[in-house]
């Protein structure tokens, strides 16, 4: 009985042994983690050690699995290749392993992704997440999702990927882990923009922005270089170089000389495309610096871009001919299978060819470039639909798994009823949602044509209800000769005609700076008075801090109301008759004011002379009315009566400094 006894109570004892063992490894692993990729032999030592200690088998080929992974990273291919064999074979041998299986598979699966097989790397992470499904889920599956993942983007396949880093977010969620939220975050952030979905991929960069300060500073940097690219493709230079300034720093804290060097890349094309030459051969000049110590670490298609740079700096200084050796290159089959960079390669040569007029090269890479902007919109559009396919399938398959528990629980066809109701309620809102979204955007669309249409009539209706140019400076040619007997006119024939050039001028851009404005109102006034014995008496007050030459402002903003004093505000000449003209800058904004002492602003009172348009104090408020649904710092244009005891009118125009005027285009 005693040895019966015995035996038991090994029997029993011998289950928690395992996972005591199970646990220790786990945390040993866990530490030599960074080392068996960092420092492989000294982790090839530190497991043989540890492997010697181990009873149970299954453990002891976790830590072989580990070891043969060292030995891949030291670059000892054949032995690790052995051992990964001998795994497999005793995982053969016992079907029920199913965790080690996993490991093995992701291991292989990582080794084969960082020698550029993709689709075998594919494969292996697939088997890894078959037996995921085996045993409860860990942060491993989560990590051989993202793995996966970035392997479809490495192969030129976002929907696949988008469908893991999917995976990998509802992993997350279900394992609450924060972790790995920001690698999924930022992967599909690049998926969407690969896509050309910018509003989702900047959806996801905010969320990583929220926690970024808790993330280590070598996964900010390649958040930073991400939305870079971002804001890149869609043109937004400015924000673009901020964010590859910053990835510039974090990669140089981090001492990632590589990553570093990519970033000093994207900062030249920028720069080149923003035609800051000088800044670009800057950025190239520090690329130089970093390449010799990581120039067995770049890939054929990065090296290339560099030098895609380069000929793009030396087009842009007309140097044609130091350019040539890359324009021979066939970058086409150098980078084969990426047409975004072929695009953005042949669309720059393009502009700097046209620039010194070297119109058969220009026309040649413009075609080129058109080409795989045509294929990479193509690519886009297709993905985008699958990919939407993919979510509707994967949402679809949530709802189908709701309604099954809900059955379960509820037993009820009622309940299923109700939620299959529930279900057609949900998508019928969703496309009324769609097409009143549709609808919005029609016209809002309609409204901006109108708008613009409405602006340029009224512009037109000035210019043209005021004379025409061509017949009026054809009848000043025939009229100067005879006005040459009478030379005390020459002075007023010569104000009329400069102050004619200049309002047509005016009248055809939306802006002019304040010192122009200035001086056609002082020439206009000028001319007025030569023919009303300089009355009304004019006042000036220009405010000394501005830079008149370069403060914008509206067209025509301070002559049509000085025009209006001068024809309406007084009754009958006096000698107190006043016109207060002002300029003043008044913290962020500059205040244009017209101030009279007349008999005060009532418009049913006033008589056309048949001279007047009548539209043009109109013309500015409608002007100012458009343009402030495009700006968040809102301009103002206001006519008052002032207070009794005074008598008379002020008209004021307050813009901000910073205020645009500039109307977007239909569809921008």
């Amino acid at each position: 009985m005693v040895p019966l006894a015995a035996a038991l109570f090994a029997a029993g004892c011998h289950k928690p042994t395992e996972h005591h063992e199970e646990a220790e490894l786990d945390s040993a692993l866990q530490q030599l983690k960074h080392m068996v990729t960092g420092e492989p032999t000294l982790a090839y030592s530190k497991l043989d050690s540890i492997q010697r200690l181990l009873a149970d088998s299954c453990c002891w080929w976790r830590a072989e699995l580990f070891k043969a992974t060292s030995l891949e990273w030291a670059g000892q291919h054949e032995r690790s290749e052995r051992i990964y064999r001998q795994v497999e074979d005793w995982c053969r041998l016992h079907p029920e392993q199913y965790r080690l299986q996993s490991e093995l598979w992701h291991h292989r699966g990582t080794n084969l992704q960082t020698h550029g097989e993709y689709d075998q790397a594919i494969a292996c992470y697939k088997k890894a997440q078959l037996c995921y499904d085996h045993y409860p889920k860990t942060d491993a599956a989560i990590r051989t999702s993202l793995n996966l993942a970035d392997t479809y983007m490495l192969n030129g396949k976002p929907v696949e990927a988008a469908d893991q880093y999917h995976l990998s977010l509802f992993l997350c969620d279900s394992l609450h882990n924060t972790t790995l939220r920001l690698a999924t975050y930022t992967g599909l952030a690049q998926v969407y923009m690969e896509l050309g979905n910018y509003t989702l991929s900047h959806y996801y960069f905010n969320l990583i922005n929220q926690k970024l300060d808790s993330y280590p500073l070598s996964d900010q940097a390649y958040y930073y270089s991400f939305l870079g690219n971002c804001y890149y493709y869609q043109e937004r230079y400015e924000p673009a170089k901020r964010a590859f300034w910053q990835a510039v720093t974090l990669n140089r804290q981090t001492d990632q000389p590589m990553n570093e060097l990519i970033s000093y890349c994207n900062l030249a094309e920028v720069y080149l495309m923003q035609d800051s030459l000088r800044r670009a051969e800057q950025m190239l000049a520090r690329y130089d610096s970093l390449l010799p110590s990581v120039r067995t670490q770049l890939s054929e298609q990065l090296l290339f871009n560099a030098m895609s740079l380069k000929a793009d700096l030396h087009i842009a200084r007309g140097e044609i001919d130091k350019a040539m050796p890359v324009l021979r290159m066939n970058a086409d089959s150098i980078l084969h299978d990426m047409p975004r960079a072929l695009m953005f390669h042949y669309r720059r040569l393009a502009r700097y060819a046209k620039q010194h007029e070297r119109w058969k090269l220009a026309t040649d890479m413009q075609e080129k470039s058109n080409h795989y902007a045509n294929a990479l919109s193509s690519e886009q559009n297709r993905s985008m639909v699958q990919e939407l396919s993919q979510r509707f399938t994967r949402d679809t398959t949530m709802l189908r798994q709701q309604l099954v528990l809900a059955g379960y629980k509820t037993r009820t066809a009622n309940q299923q009823n109700l939620i299959i109701l529930s279900i057609s309620l949900g998508i019928i809102v969703a496309l009324t949602v769609v097409i009143m979204l549709l609808v919005y955007r029609r016209r809002t669309q309609r409204r901006q044509k109108q708008q613009m249409e409405q602006m340029a009539d009224l512009r037109m209706n000035i210019v043209r209800n005021r004379m025409s140019p061509h017949y009026m400076f054809n009848v000043m040619g025939t009229l100067l000769p005879k006005m040459q007997r009478h030379p005390e006119l020459k002075e007023e024939v010569d104000l009329f005609i400069d102050l004619l050039r200049g309002t047509l001028v005016s009248s055809d851009s939306m802006a002019t700076s304040l010192g122009h404005e200035l001086e056609m109102v002082e020439r206009y006034v000028k001319l007025h008075h030569h023919s009303h014995d300089n009355w009304p008496l004019v006042t000036w007050e220009i405010d000394p801090r501005l830079q008149p030459d370069t403060v914008q402002v509206l067209s025509m903003s301070l002559q049509i109301p000085v025009e209006n004093a001068l024809k309406h505000a007084f009754s009958s000449p006096s000698a107190d008759d006043v016109i207060h003209i002002a300029a003043l800058h008044k913290g962020e904004h500059v205040e244009i004011s017209v101030t009279d002492n007349g008999m005060g602003y009532e418009p049913g009172r006033i008589r056309r002379t048949g001279r007047d348009t009548g539209s043009g104090l109109l013309m500015l408020s409608r002007t100012v009315h458009i343009l402030n649904q495009y700006n968040r710092e809102q301009a103002s244009f206001h006519i008052t009566n002032l207070p009794a005891p005074q008598h008379g009118t002020r008209m004021v125009l307050c813009l901000p400094v910073s205020y645009s005027f500039t109307v977007p285009r239909r569809g921008n």
